[in-house]
């Protein structure tokens, strides 16, 4: 996906697609497939912020992320440990304190 900042690092436009390279003029290059445009994106973090994300989002998402990673737990593959505390900790996001407002674990290569 590529957006485009406002001067508070508010997204004012997102592209879901690859565009000729001269239409990308002031826009960078992000990896995410939520809604983003008018929220806040804080390049340190490399997330979307709009004073954070509710109960139910933020469960939905780290409900996607578990699926995106069932194939690591079929019966014909072993997952390392960073696969296993990957997974728990996903599990585990909502006993975070703060929640809703989390930290989320980086996925293994």
């Amino acid at each position: 996906m590529w957006i485009k900042l406002d001067e508070n690092n508010k997204v004012q436009q997102a592209i879901n697609y690859t565009p000729n390279p001269e239409l990308l003029i002031g826009f960078i290059e992000v990896d995410t497939s939520d809604e983003v445009v008018g929220k806040i994106y804080d390049a340190n973090l490399s997330e979307f912020l709009d004073g954070g994300m509710t109960e139910a989002e933020v469960r939905q998402k780290r409900n996607d992320l578990l699926s995106s990673t069932d194939w690591w737990a079929s019966s014909d593959l072993t997952m390392t440990q960073a696969q296993i505390d990957y997974r728990q900790s996903l599990r585990d996001i909502t006993d975070q304190s703060g929640f809703p407002n989390v930290t989320w674990p980086t996925k293994p290569e």
